[in-house]
């Protein structure tokens, strides 16, 4: 039996929002509510066994997160991110989270791809939030299928924000 303290529920919420406000905020292509989920000290990659090397990927930093994925995603037509059944550890002021995303993302008519695998997160305790310290994308696979399908461009307008607060 294990001595560590269950996470509170704010936490347990808190995280689950930064993860979700993370794919939304890419989705949107809100690129400050993007930035906001990072520590300014954190690091991004992707991995997995046989991965291909156009999807090797490692960044340094909020800035230069922010900087290549909002280069990268520009470049798209339609991008979704859904993130998935977040498992939550919390000791102190550290947190690691697992979770499952899937991803669908289309360039044009000809360039598009349906990836799934595993976000493996660090967070840290950021005031009374968490940001993400390092983010590690496991893919577990890839269809570089085009999604087929009619686009529709108002689906990229930002979002209100609906953050949680602890002030009333």
């Amino acid at each position: 039996m294990s001595n560590a303290m269950s996470p509170s529920l704010h936490d347990i919420m808190t995280i689950t929002s930064i993860l979700n406000r993370y794919c939304q905020a890419l989705n949107q292509a809100d690129w400050d509510r993007f930035a906001s989920v990072f520590a300014p000290d954190a690091t991004w990659m992707t991995g997995g066994t046989g991965l291909p090397e156009q999807f090797i990927r490692s960044f340094q930093g909020r800035d230069e997160i922010v900087s290549s994925i909002s280069k990268n995603v520009s470049k798209l037509e339609m991008v979704v991110q859904m993130n998935h059944a977040p498992v939550i550890s919390v000791s102190g002021d550290n947190a690691r989270a697992v979770s499952t995303f899937h991803e669908i993302l289309r360039a044009d008519a000809e360039n598009g791809a349906t990836l799934i695998g595993t976000f493996r997160d660090e967070l840290v305790r950021s005031g009374d939030s968490w940001l993400i310290l390092n983010r590690y994308l496991d893919f577990s696979f890839i269809d570089l299928v085009v999604p087929r399908g009619l686009v529709i461009s108002e689906s990229r307008k930002p979002l209100p924000d609906c953050s949680l607060s602890t002030t009333h």
